[in-house]
């Protein structure tokens, strides 16, 4: 298997053996067919009345392709969903394409379905990214602007630009992994402010716009700066900008609005229920959003398709750049994978997200008019397992 750059939220505290990454598998392929014939009927001569006959049956119905088709495909993405993580443990898949429409999986002993919650972790960070780009379009700021503009008394913010936050360009130490942090309480309440204080007490990884380096603290500052320039809270701009416009309904800015609905349990890495056991102020606008996979999938698949942002914000979001993953590139707030790890799938664009006892990845294949939403409500597991085993039946 061949394994991407990770894109963690938990702190360095806490081990983590996931990667935001698909893999090479054969593709599989399902299909169906089905076969049909004409009945020709020969009238009665035009000088003789037509011989009485019995009332003949309806034709015997056909069996639809399509659905049959979907049947099967289903039963296969089922089957390996149930074998892509262990039988103590939750796992979901949401699958959107055009042959078979839009499903939840489900597999594990929890008995979720598809109303229940997931933490999204890291996925959190395209709603902001989201956010940030329409107040680009209505020009309440600019890709460009110097972070400096926006917060005060961050060390090298007149050389920070908006798009550098976005991108994960602009060097910042990602306070996740500051020690200091890490031994912080997991129920402590944390201001923005309080965070980024954290982060710059470390030593930038690179000057701005020099290399690449995936940073939380890119996304807490870009809250920060959204908030400024948006006049509203983060979670109001999300929900506002974004999650109105897409349409979806249950998907909520955990911390700053009430979350209706019920989470589906997590557990950690040792069995433990893991489900509240921080508080969402620490993630923040970089990964406090809890969402059903439903929701995800059609929001990746609105971002990815280019059916949320008008040509020229999509284009602005897709402009990547390398990072320390030859298969993978990062946008304003964006993952694309190229499709030597795809399994067929052509090109995938999304992101993944780990947070206490939730790991997700979220892509759409353009090339395939596909989405696929795998998470694992365990940290004894992969979503990339769930991932991959829903390639080998798709493509």
């Amino acid at each position: 298997m061949i394994k991407a750059t990770r894109f963690p939220l938990l702190p360095a505290r806490t081990p983590s053996r996931l990667v935001m990454a698909l893999a090479l598998a054969a593709a599989a392929s399902i299909s169906a067919c089905s076969g049909a014939t004409d009945a020709v009927l020969s009238p009665a001569p035009a000088t003789e009345p037509a011989p009485a006959t019995d009332p003949q049956p309806d034709p015997e119905p056909q069996p639809d392709p399509k659905a049959a088709a979907c049947v099967t495909e289903n039963a296969a993405l089922q089957k390996g969903l149930d074998k892509a993580h262990a039988a103590d443990t939750d796992a979901v898949l949401a699958v959107r394409n055009a042959a078979c429409g839009a499903r939840v999986l489900h597999s594990g002993p929890s008995k979720i379905d598809e109303t229940h919650l997931h933490r999204i972790g890291s996925v959190t960070k395209t709603f902001v990214s989201a956010v940030i780009l329409t107040l680009a379009k209505d020009g309440a700021l600019g890709l460009d602007d110097k972070l400096s503009k926006w917060v005060a008394d961050v060390p090298g913010s007149d050389s920070i630009t908006i798009r550098q936050l976005l991108d994960h360009s602009s060097g910042l130490f990602n306070y996740t992994d500051d020690p200091s942090f890490g031994k912080s309480p997991p129920t402590k309440v944390w201001t923005p402010r309080a965070i980024v204080d954290v982060a710059i007490k470390n030593p930038v990884y690179f000057a701005p716009g020099t290399s690449w380096h995936y940073s939380n603290t890119n996304f807490i500052l870009l809250g920060m700066i959204a908030e400024s320039a948006g006049k509203a809270k983060i979670g109001a701009l999300v929900r506002t900008r974004v999650l109105a416009k897409a349409g979806l309904t249950h998907t909520f800015f955990d911390g700053e609005e009430p979350v209706v609905g019920t989470l589906a349990p997590a557990q950690s890495s040792t069995g433990k229920d893991a489900t509240t056991v921080a508080d969402p102020s620490w993630a923040w606008a970089a990964g406090a959003i809890v969402a059903t996979p439903g929701d995800v999938a059609l929001w990746i698949e609105q971002l990815g398709s280019g059916a949320f942002h008008d040509p020229t914000m999509q284009k602005e979001l897709l402009s990547t750049i390398p990072t320390d993953s030859a298969a993978v590139e990062y946008g304003l707030g964006i993952m694309v994978f190229g499709r030597t790890i795809t399994a067929g799938g052509g090109p995938g664009i999304g992101h993944g997200g780990d947070i206490y006892g939730y790991h997700t990845q979220s892509f759409y294949f353009p090339e395939k008019k596909t989405t696929i939403v795998a998470i694992v409500d365990s940290d004894a597991e992969n979503p990339n397992d769930v991932s991959l085993a829903a390639l080998k039946v798709l493509f």
